[in-house]
């Protein structure tokens, strides 16, 4: 007798540095749910990611979701028990855009503080927000425009990024959807 419990599996597109498979109609435990509480687009187009191991896109994360929006391809959002785990996953997320930027014949810069990120340059690292709020960002143009940045008051970090489209695109979304409050 097989005892497969029925839970389906489906690919998830969008992230080729992270192949997964998550399962469908998975009910969100608590830190999912209060992970999706604090999205700002609306929780309802996000779903647990429970990957384990080298597949888990966030190892320290205590919560990771990945969200389906029609404006990027690819949106996860990640938790964190304390700012040292946000901040560590953060530094190691940007190290690897670093050195994809690097191997294409360019660097990151630092972004100008009170200047929309990627705005100016499309490979850009800096602070976002203000000192009751914000927290870090990366961006990088290759493979495809692409953000990362921390939320330090919430201790949430977010990825995204869009396959045919523009920085200037990906920023319009962030700005609206996702970052400044």
């Amino acid at each position: 007798s097989d005892s497969n419990s029925g839970t389906v599996t489906t690919t998830f597109q969008g992230d080729p540095n992270n192949s997964t498979t998550m399962p469908e109609n998975v009910e969100p435990n608590e830190s999912e749910k209060a992970l999706m509480a604090m999205l700002p687009q609306g929780s309802e187009v996000c779903a647990p990611d429970r990957n384990e191991g080298k597949f888990k896109k966030w190892p320290l994360a205590t919560a990771i979701v990945r969200c389906d929006v029609g404006e990027v391809d690819s949106l996860s959002y990640g938790v964190f028990g304390n700012s040292t785990d946000l901040d560590a996953t953060y530094q190691k997320q940007a190290v690897i855009f670093g050195e994809e930027v690097v191997k294409q014949g360019s660097n990151i810069v630092i972004g100008n503080p009170g200047v929309a990120p990627c705005s100016v340059n499309a490979n850009e690292s800096g602070q976002w927000g203000s000192r009751s709020g914000g927290g870090k960002y990366t961006c990088v143009s290759f493979p495809n425009p692409r953000i990362v940045w921390t939320e330090k008051n919430s201790a949430v970090i977010g990825d995204a990024f869009i396959e045919s489209g523009s920085m200037a695109e990906l920023i319009q979304w962030w700005n609206q959807k996702s970052g400044p409050k």
